[in-house]
């Protein structure tokens, strides 16, 4: 798969950082592998390098879910993110579009782990 980074809302930091889009979008130190360490399952990581196969889904039903669906793409990004962040060019802004399962009852774990994610991408690459 070709993880260009002009397409990504994070540009600006990865040619700055000199990082290939394999490395943005699946290395050890890609948002998704941060979170991953965290136990908040993402997509992009290494371990779910594509939203084709569904992190929701219980691995055996994988396959047969990505068979009935079709291929799924990934999110091009909410408003803010297309408007202000750095993948169009002109912006001096990074934007990243996080999207959580809806639930009932606050899930403090995975709001922690995407804290301490968010907190470790930014001192790896803006501090």
């Amino acid at each position: 798969m070709d993880y260009n980074v002009t397409k990504t809302g994070v540009r600006l930091m990865a040619e700055e950082n000199s990082i290939d889009g394999e490395r943005l979008i699946l290395g050890d130190d890609s948002f998704g592998a941060l979170l991953a360490k965290y136990g908040v399952p993402s997509v992009p990581s290494p371990d779910e390098p594509t939203p084709g196969n569904p992190f929701w889904v219980p691995g055996p039903f994988r396959t047969l879910f990505s068979m009935l669906i079709g291929e799924v793409n990934y999110f091009r990004g909410g408003y803010i993110t297309q408007t202000y962040g750095s993948r169009d060019g002109d912006s001096l802004t990074d934007a990243l579009q996080l999207e959580t399962p809806a639930t009932e009852v606050p899930d403090v774990e995975m709001a922690e782990g995407i804290g301490r994610a968010i907190v470790d991408y930014h001192n790896l690459f803006y501090a």
